[in-house]
């Protein structure tokens, strides 16, 4: 195990830092700089998305089932032995020897008993898979993020659950400056951003990832006060009739299929209607197809430079 600082040795006998010994034993160590107190517990309650979890020792395998939280856990010097099944380019590439074992969509059980997690970390929406992981042995921590603040929440859930506290912060402050830096549009332009492919579009509201993204970019969400679905509360379903009435000057729109495609497939689907044809976004042809990459998928700690590329798009309209 890599020290935090070096041994000293006084009077014959060797002395180590505390951390070293209690976190081999499976212990949590937390520092009070006030009191220059140091805290040791056999168990640790965090405070998730869905509520209060209790770990009940030190995980050492750990699986995460979404590209966020692996990206999460490797910028804060973790690891883990299984990962969700990748698209595309592994994210950090360190992760890519890890087994893939499913996404939040659906769990790879075979893949995953293999190889034998401690903790995995999970989707809210996977809890009906909940006593079947635990039967491997693992406790399940159910944790999502849906906003940038949320986002930074996660990055210091897990600093805590790995004992990187200060990291954590180090990882969120300059998450931060990075869209404090940003150079906002005068104007706010007015903005849709669609999600999905022909057929199955549905438009993203401010409480989306999407739609987070765009309010700290600078731009005003036309779909704001569209009505959630049930099924996907971050989003809405795609109406001419509310789209043509909100008069966006641009419309973003996230795939994971051929950009090209589907933007032509968009386009085509209100080309027959008018109203259609006025909006300044379809007249001053402001369709923006969004790189998969940073948005595909939830970017975690890579929010930032999502908000950026949305950013820029909102500067040339401005």
């Amino acid at each position: 195990m890599a020290l935090d600082a070096a041994p000293v040795i006084q009077n014959g006998r060797t002395f180590v830092p505390l951390r070293l010994l209690s976190e081999a034993f499976g212990k949590w160590v937390s520092w009070n700089q006030g009191s220059r107190t140091a805290a040791i517990s056999s168990t640790l309650t965090l405070k998730t998305s869905t509520g209060s979890f209790t770990l009940k020792a030190k995980p050492k395998r750990i699986v995460t089932l979404s590209s966020a939280d692996t990206e999460m856990i490797y910028a804060l010097g973790g690891a883990v032995v299984g990962r969700p099944t990748a698209l595309g380019a592994v994210n950090p590439p360190a992760a890519a020897s890890a087994v893939e074992v499913g996404s939040t969509h659906g769990i790879l059980f075979e893949k995953l008993a293999s190889v034998k997690p401690d903790l995995v970390i999970a989707s809210p929406a996977l809890k009906s898979q909940q006593a079947t992981i635990e039967k491997l042995g693992a406790q399940v921590l159910f944790n999502s993020q849906n906003t940038f603040e949320d986002i930074k929440a996660s990055v210091r859930l897990y600093g805590k659950l790995l004992g990187k506290e200060s990291k954590a912060e180090e990882i969120t402050a300059g998450m931060d400056r990075s869209v404090g830096s940003l150079k906002k549009p005068a104007s706010k332009p007015k903005t849709l951003i669609v999600y999905g492919a022909p057929g199955s579009f549905v438009v993203a509201l401010p409480t989306s990832y999407p739609g987070s993204f765009l309010e700290l970019a600078g731009g005003e969400n036309v779909a704001s006060k569209f009505p959630k679905m049930d099924t996907m509360p971050q989003y809405a379903e795609l109406s001419m009739e509310r789209i043509v009435a909100s008069n966006p000057e641009l419309i973003l729109l996230i795939t994971h299929g051929d950009a090209a495609e589907v933007k032509a497939g968009f386009k085509k689907q209100f080309e027959g209607n008018a109203a259609w044809k006025s909006l300044p976004a379809v007249k001053n042809d402001r369709f923006e197809v969004l790189p998969q990459d940073l948005f595909a998928a939830n970017p975690g700690i890579r929010a930032p430079k999502a908000i950026e590329t949305i950013n820029n798009l909102l500067l040339q309209v401005d």
